[in-house]
């Protein structure tokens, strides 16, 4: 969704309404699990995700085969038939399927395809065959707005009751977030604060909370005192980065960040 080439800047914000806040939750792109009834955290759990933001991703299908009692297959392979990635798990004759989660999703991430794949739990335990399965089973892919006379201007309008504040800018390189700016809607108490974290990213494209680090704290959002704009952020992000914007309260408003890709890479 997002521009990718070098040295072009672009903004991104997200807005939400009543019921909804900034907590650092994702919006926009389609995931799944499978199998999703499976107990949060199950080690036999493998997720996966669109690549990129948008509409485009809920089109894609999850299909993990068994290729039969009686067959050897020595390695668990990825082909994507159309819009369905299939999954041929590995087995031997006498043990069955032996395939884990962590080896389905590392193969899928192999085949470099427009999904990314990870595991719950330590992805130790043996898969289950999955018939072709759309993987928005957990979100799904949305297309923001775009404005400005080159389109480089993604809006996105979050629904009531939805939260947001992970901002993921879809880099296969580095790029920087030079501009920080928020408003709020306060209509009495505070002060409260907004933090802005940068934090590192599952393969799949998901945070991990455990290496989130703030990178600005701003802790004097007031009723007379709702916005707080950053010129100069200067913040780069790395592949398998993003960052997290997160309010002390539930408050509703606008945040948004100019992108630059940078345009000296690889040498920055």
């Amino acid at each position: 969704m997002y521009p990718i080439q070098n040295g072009l800047s672009f903004l991104v914000q997200q807005s939400t309404v009543a019921g909804g806040a900034f907590t650092g939750a994702e919006y926009g792109r389609a995931i799944g699990r499978f199998p999703l009834a499976a107990a949060p955290g199950a080690n036999n759990v493998v997720r996966i995700s669109a690549r990129l933001y948008g509409l485009d991703g809920n089109a894609y299908r999850l299909q993990m085969v068994d290729p039969g009692s009686g067959v050897n297959n020595l390695a668990t392979t990825v082909a994507e038939q159309g819009s369905t990635i299939v999954v041929t798990l590995r087995r031997s004759i006498a043990g069955g399927i032996l395939a884990t989660a962590q080896e389905v999703a590392d193969a899928i991430n192999r085949a470099r395809l427009g999904v990314a794949a990870w595991y719950e739990g330590n992805g130790n335990a043996v898969v289950a065959p999955q018939a072709a399965t759309l993987i928005n089973n957990v979100r799904s892919g949305v297309n923001a707005a775009l404005r400005g006379p080159d389109a480089q201007q993604y809006i996105w309008s979050l629904p009531a009751a939805v939260n947001g504040g992970f901002f993921y800018f879809e880099q296969e390189q580095p790029v920087v977030a030079h501009q920080f700016e928020a408003k709020f809607d306060i209509p009495s108490g505070g002060p409260f604060t907004v933090t802005v974290s940068r934090v590192n990213l599952t393969p799949n494209l998901e945070p991990i909370p455990s290496e989130s680090i703030p990178v600005f704290v701003w802790d004097q959002l007031t009723p007379s005192r709702p916005d707080i704009a950053i010129a100069d952020m200067g913040v780069t992000l790395h592949p398998l980065q993003a960052l997290q914007v997160v309010t002390s309260s539930s408050l509703t408003g606008i945040v948004r960040f100019d992108v630059r890709k940078s345009p000296s890479y690889p040498y920055i």
